[in-house]
């Protein structure tokens, strides 16, 4: 893994940042979460640094929760598609007003 500061110093091209909010939308009964600094995409997976595992990573993401009108929070699945994490929950259906 690159120095972090390495882009700060030597000018190198590289993500010196991990991902970093920069919006949310509303798309029917789904929150699009969309970020800066993905590089290439947001990716699931294990970090480099342990051994590599038999069972492939789940593309659900863990510990998103969402609340409705009446703001309760609830656990949401949550999956990543490019540069956003999607995430939706049964027990909040009416995410669109």
């Amino acid at each position: 893994m690159p120095w972090p500061l390495a882009h700060l110093a030597y000018g190198e091209q590289l993500v010196n940042a991990g991902p970093t909010y920069r919006s949310m939308k509303m798309e029917g009964d789904r929150i699009r979460l969309t970020f800066d600094n993905c590089g290439g995409g947001l990716m699931l997976g294990r970090p480099p640094w342990i051994a590599p595992s038999r069972q492939p990573a789940s593309a659900l993401l863990e510990g998103f929760g969402v609340a409705g009108e009446d703001r309760n929070f609830v656990w949401a699945k949550a999956s990543v598609e490019g540069d956003s994490v999607v995430v939706s929950s049964a027990q909040c259906p009416n995410q669109s007003r």
